[in-house]
């Protein structure tokens, strides 16, 4: 009888299966992190202001905060400011949508630095 060979596709076949494990418990936390944001952003809103995680800690940002901070940045590049709390609210729902903003699981907030007020890094 002759000797078996060793079955390396085995090997590979585990590490297939461990790499698509890994992807989908990513898209499940991933999904999680989309649905929290999504429901708490409302609220957020409505509150006018968001707890925002920094390298510091955490830094409590209003509304008008962003507003500001936004309209430094246009008025720099020679743009009109923003109308008002409603168009920084749409760009705020854009940047939800896009997964720019991010509610983590502790409650606070991921921002990017153009809407946090200057000298204060994300």
């Amino acid at each position: 009888m002759p000797k078996k060979t060793k079955n390396r596709s085995s090997k590979q076949a585990r590490y297939d299966r461990q790499a698509r494990a890994r992807a989908i418990r990513r898209e499940v936390q991933l999904d999680a992190a989309i649905a929290a944001t999504a429901e708490a952003f409302p609220a957020a809103l409505a509150a006018g202001a968001f707890t925002v995680l920094t390298e510091e800690g955490a830094l409590k940002v209003t509304l008008d905060e962003m507003r500001d901070r936004i309209n430094e940045d246009l008025a720099s590049d020679g743009e009109p400011s923003l109308d008002g709390i409603e168009e920084l609210t749409g760009l705020l729902t854009d940047d939800v949508a896009e997964g720019h903003v991010v509610c983590l699981p502790n409650g606070l907030w991921r921002f990017p630095k153009a809407y946090l007020p200057a000298g204060d890094p994300a």
